[in-house]
């Protein structure tokens, strides 16, 4: 069996002759378009030493397969645009992804998301920073339930923000334990979706499941490592189990009041 090494992403992208020397194949620029193409001339043995991938649309895109490898992240993965109108001198987004945001349809992402096994999700889109307030606003209304999206009050976004809060909420309750964004469906009332949230850190900051965390740490980095993961952790699991009961002791307090 004849195995093929190819490379792509934005370090191929940023210095394709260092890349070359230790690939068959690399592809420079996006890949969704011309993966199919370096599939089909592996399989006939005629591999290019380069491809190039242009900007298109992101309708459409093949969901990753994330699940055929073991893996030791506790946070799923996913993306919503590409693209960033600025020019920031240390960030290579605009470099690869151009400088024209293109942004996926909101119901493939839901999709994406709804398929992985991850519970939990880590997302920094630069559509997100003020590109298309309302787009951003839309997809967090679809994604995965419930969404605790917090804007600063006193900011410009928080300014941009405002038709759709909740009116009426004090300050102390911005802190991304509470809901603060109105919901379109009846069912994901802000009482409903905080306790979804609530429930999920209280279910996931046990020291059980922390420890087990833990123990996929790699050997390699004992003991700072785990030390390190211990110190976040734990204090973060006090604090939403500490949440978690004051709250239950608030909602009593209403119920016997009613």
């Amino acid at each position: 069996t004849t195995l093929f090494r190819s490379l792509g992403g934005i370090h191929v992208h940023a210095v394709p002759d260092e890349a070359g020397v230790h690939a068959d194949a690399i592809v420079l620029g996006e890949a969704e378009t011309v993966w199919g193409d370096v599939l089909d001339d592996a399989v006939s043995r005629c591999l290019k030493p380069r491809y190039h991938g242009p900007y298109a649309p992101l309708e459409n895109l093949p969901q990753p397969i994330t699940n055929l490898l073991p893996d030791r992240y506790q946070f799923g993965s996913f993306f919503t645009s590409r693209g960033c109108p600025h020019s920031c001198a240390f960030c290579s987004v605009h470099e690869f992804f151009g400088r024209t945001v293109r942004v996926r349809p909101i119901d493939e992402v839901v999709a994406e998301m709804a398929a992985s096994k991850k519970r939990l999700f880590w997302n920094i889109d630069d559509n997100v920073w003020g590109v298309n307030v309302g787009r951003s606003i839309d997809l967090y209304r679809e994604m995965a339930h419930p969404v605790m999206t917090t804007p600063f009050p006193g900011t410009k976004l928080y300014e941009e923000y405002r038709p759709y809060l909740i009116p009426g909420q004090d300050w102390d309750l911005y802190d991304g334990n509470h809901a603060n964004f109105y919901h379109d469906d009846p069912e994901m009332t802000p009482d409903a979706r905080e306790g979804a949230i609530v429930k999920l850190r209280d279910d996931i900051f046990t020291i059980p499941q922390i420890l087990h965390r833990m123990t996929k740490v790699g050997i390699k980095g004992f003991p700072m490592s785990h030390i390190t993961s211990w110190a976040v952790q734990y204090p973060q699991g006090r604090a939403f189990h500490e949440f978690a009961r004051e709250r239950e002791r608030t909602q009593a307090a209403k119920e016997v009041s009613a």
